[in-house]
């Protein structure tokens, strides 16, 4: 049965009339067209169904099938029609004549039968089976009785008006094609709009409803994800009428720094209605990103981070102090801070005591709330701290002597200190001088010139900004001189590049300890063989050697001196 609120122009109208859910709601005379709708609360059927123009319809009584369904201009691509659904379907040219005619929806064969006819549509001066729609109980047509069709245009169809049952001649008239659209029972038209007055915990959401003449509930839906979850009413609401109506409501309750989907939902006894997703974001607390210190002399430091206000004004502060509990605090520059970008800001700290390490971060906080940046520490530069270490590769003359220097962040010279008594006297730089950062750094450093078998002092002298500090004093010996053992030369020989020096000495001297000089001259012997040559015994033990002497590249007249150190 037809059952349904409707509104007429512009005035609000309720009532039930007892009527077929399916009807005719369009008949298109120019291209063989007929429109059902089915405006009841139930899904319909319609397999096994008819329709019938007995008046002068070419066929009379064509069954209803999904191969007449017009797919563009329907809603259902099959004969099972969901509430407010409808199917355009495409008559053969003979259907429907233009001047004159009836379309009976039956659902069987019995085309004479009251209780077998679903609804009924005549237009122009007669019909054949208005009596049978008249006499259905209640009736759906008044008999005799047919829509006007003299001085119908092109691109007019019969149309059943917005909220009619269809019930008489008068709920039908001529208009302009709505085929293809469900002019009898729309849904509201809902537009979603933007939000505003947004802040961290509230906004206004906005959006605009046509009733389309039914009397429309407005909600607006909105929550994080697209299930959105929470629901605010609309303001006004309910909206009637048929022209757009500007709706708002206000939300509050909202989370900081969340991004939050909406929509308007517009609702009537024609169905519900949703607008489009929107979205919009409630500014967060402040972001603080804590960076680097700069300038950190032994009392002061600069510290410097980045803040964004995301929307609200935001004060900036820098904590700091020699543990993660910070204790002081200053001021950051600039602050307070707005807008929704990065703002980079600094804090320049004095009175600091010198050689500690401090903690520090920067904070942000606004109305949307606190946000403090990460932990980071500096230290304050001290005066250097030298370690003197041991020396190595003790010669009669020479000697490598090594330390650590902790240049505590300020640039620090680095030198030795060395003498044949606790007062020095002599200094070499170390390698490498100057050293910066806030580690040991190994050094080292060659003193050469000593005296043989003379004990040495020395210490690391380190300076920088802050003071000059030295090691503890060390101490080492040069070794004696070298004793020659005199050796018995037996043959002597040049082949080529290689010098053979027959020898003896004393017997199972390893071929390591032996030491080889050249020279061009007999006035000294600079150049030193030793890695230019191979010593052997043979046979072993026996005190008798063989010295292979490399002299590429030495003048024709070159001389050598073996030595047993």
């Amino acid at each position: 049965m037809k059952f349904f609120p409707t509104v007429v122009t512009s005035a609000l109208v309720s009532f039930a009339v007892a009527n077929a859910d399916l009807v005719i709601s369009e008949i298109d005379l120019t291209n063989n067209k007929v429109e059902i709708l089915n405006t009841g609360p139930g899904t319909e059927n319609m397999t096994g169904y008819f329709l019938c123009n007995r008046l002068n319809g070419s066929p009379f009584y064509p069954q209803v099938t999904t191969s007449l369904i017009d797919l563009p201009n329907s809603s259902s691509s099959t004969l099972t029609l969901a509430p407010g659904q409808w199917i355009t379907l495409q008559m053969t040219a003979g259907f429907i004549p233009d001047a004159s005619g009836e379309v009976g929806l039956y659902l069987n064969g019995s085309f004479g039968t009251a209780s077998s006819l679903r609804d009924y549509v005549g237009w122009g001066a007669n019909g054949v089976r208005d009596d049978v729609a008249a006499a259905k109980v209640p009736p759906i047509w008044a008999a005799g009785t047919f829509v006007a069709v003299t001085g119908i245009t092109v691109g007019q169809t019969i149309q059943l008006g917005a909220g009619l049952p269809g019930n008489s001649v008068a709920d039908y008239s001529l208009a302009a094609s709505t085929i293809g659209v469900n002019q009898v029972t729309p849904l509201p038209v809902v537009t979603t709009g933007s939000a505003s007055a947004i802040a961290s915990t509230i906004a206004t959401l906005s959006g605009t409803v046509n009733a389309k003449g039914a009397s429309t509930t407005v909600t607006f839906q909105y929550g994080e994800t697209l299930s959105y979850g929470s629901t605010a009413t609309a303001s006004p609401s309910p909206v009637t009428g048929s022209t757009d109506t500007a709706v708002s409501a206000s939300l509050t309750g909202l989370i900081p720094g969340r991004t939050y989907n909406f929509r308007v939902v517009g609702t009537s006894a024609n169905g519900t209605a949703p607008g489009a997703n929107q979205t919009f974001s409630t500014p967060g607390p402040p972001s603080a990103v804590t960076g680097a210190a700069s300038a950190v002399t032994n009392n002061s430091a600069t510290l410097a981070g980045n803040v964004t206000a995301n929307g609200a004004t935001t004060n900036v502060t820098f904590e700091y102090g020699e543990t993660t509990l910070y204790g002081s605090s200053a001021a950051a520059s600039p602050s307070p801070v707005s807008g929704s970008t990065s703002t980079a800001v600094t804090a320049a700290l004095s009175g600091l005591d010198p050689g500690v390490t401090y903690h520090y971060r920067v904070v942000a906080s606004s109305t949307n709330g606190t946000t403090p940046g990460a932990d980071l520490t500096f230290t304050t530069a001290a005066p250097p701290v030298p370690t003197t270490g041991i020396a190595s590769g003790i010669t009669s003359n020479s000697a490598s002597v090594a330390g650590k220097v902790n240049a505590k962040g300020a640039s620090t010279t680095v030198t030795i200190e060395y003498g044949e008594t606790i007062t020095y006297g002599s200094s070499v730089a170390a390698t490498p001088s100057p050293v910066t950062g806030l580690s040991p750094t190994a050094i080292s450093g060659l003193l050469t010139g000593l005296d043989p078998s003379k004990t040495y002092h020395f210490r690391v002298v380190a300076t920088n900004l802050y003071g000059t500090v030295t090691g503890s004093d060390g101490t080492f010996t040069t070794a004696a001189p070298p004793t020659v053992a005199l050796l018995n030369i037996t043959a002597v020989s040049r082949s080529g590049n290689t010098l053979t020096v027959d020898f003896t000495g004393p017997p199972n001297t390893l071929p390591a300890t032996w030491q080889v000089k050249g020279s061009a001259t007999l006035a000294s012997f600079p150049d030193d063989k030793t890695s230019d040559s191979t010593i052997s015994e043979t046979p072993a033990g026996s005190g008798t050697y063989r010295a292979l002497i490399d002299v590429t590249g030495e003048p024709a007249s070159y001389f050598v001196r073996i030595l047993l150190p």
